[in-house]
């Protein structure tokens, strides 16, 4: 991901038809052949261990915990950070799965979820004018293809599934510790916060949980299950693990309620203005949004 206002890591190589050396420390790296591909065709050639220099660049994963050795040697030499993460549209079936991602995000400031500190995405949205309407138009006709496909970051649902008569209210579950989720300075009690008001604000809706992917495959556990069903009243709670459409499931929710989930950002160009429990991530668009409780004091600089 590259914006136009800062000149970033790796260009002078594609310019000069040379790889820039990607120094890394996990060893992930060197068993995933799809990101070392997507890698290479950006300009960079990764290069295990070693000292990279204050001129050079170092590639960590997103916020892993394995990014902190990457971010030890940058400190230590100077070297810039080059934080690597899943693409917006990533693939058929989360990782877990054993599905090699499509795509990339490569964010030379911070990572899109990052609630505590910029981003080049964020610097995006925050400077570009946004006049060229060869430009707009093309983003709303990827828009339309986004619907019309049923695509999303994990696009392996099936939309022919049956869906729950319209009228619910549209509440997002999310993986257990996920680094969005801290990030977004929320936790467990930002779920529970947002399950109540979800039913606080829409008295007698039915409200629907959608599960993670993850979760439904038994990989990780949310922050949602059964005794949030049972504590409601019988019908008002219901659990969606099915691989429904996310397009045709926001199309028949009244509202949609997130804590950091990137379906509440796809919820924003289905048209809805999603209630979010987080700190927002990326300022520029939080006029889109609703938060519903008090987010952590904003960073400097964060304008929205």
């Amino acid at each position: 991901m590259q914006t136009d206002a800062t000149p970033q890591p790796g260009t002078s190589g594609r310019a000069t038809g040379e790889l820039q050396p990607l120094h890394f420390y996990n060893a992930g790296f060197l068993r995933q052949k799809r990101v070392r591909r997507i890698l290479e065709l950006s300009g960079y050639r990764l290069t295990p261990l070693g000292s990279p220099g204050p001129e050079g660049l170092i590639g960590v994963w997103g916020h892993s915990p394995y990014a902190k050795r990457g971010e030890a040697v940058a400190e230590k030499t100077g070297a810039a950070l080059l934080r690597i993460e899943d693409a917006f549209l990533r693939s058929l079936h989360p990782g877990r799965l054993g599905e090699p991602p499509l795509g990339l995000t490569l964010d030379s400031t911070g990572c899109h979820f990052d609630g505590t500190r910029p981003s080049d995405l964020e610097r995006l949205l925050k400077t570009h004018p946004f006049d060229d309407g060869h430009l707009l138009n093309r983003a709303r006709g990827l828009r339309a293809r986004m619907t019309e496909a049923h695509l999303s970051k994990y696009a392996g649902c099936d939309p022919a599934l049956a869906l729950p008569d319209p009228g619910y209210v549209l509440v997002i579950d999310q993986l257990r510790g996920d680094a969005s989720v801290r990030l977004g300075g929320a936790d467990a009690n930002s779920f529970k916060e947002m399950l109540y008001w979800a039913q606080e604000e829409h008295p007698g809706a039915r409200i629907v949980i959608k599960t993670h992917p993850e979760t439904r495959a038994g990989k990780r556990s949310g922050y949602y299950g059964p005794a949030d069903v049972e504590a409601a009243a019988p019908g008002r709670i219901t659990l969606l693990d099915r691989p429904v459409s996310p397009w045709a499931l926001m199309e028949g929710a009244v509202a949609v309620y997130t804590v950091s989930s990137q379906l509440g950002f796809e919820a924003i160009l289905a048209g809805h203005r999603p209630r979010v429990s987080a700190c927002p991530s990326m300022p520029a668009g939080t006029s889109r949004t609703t938060v519903t409780r008090s987010p952590p004091a904003p960073r400097a600089g964060a304008a929205a």
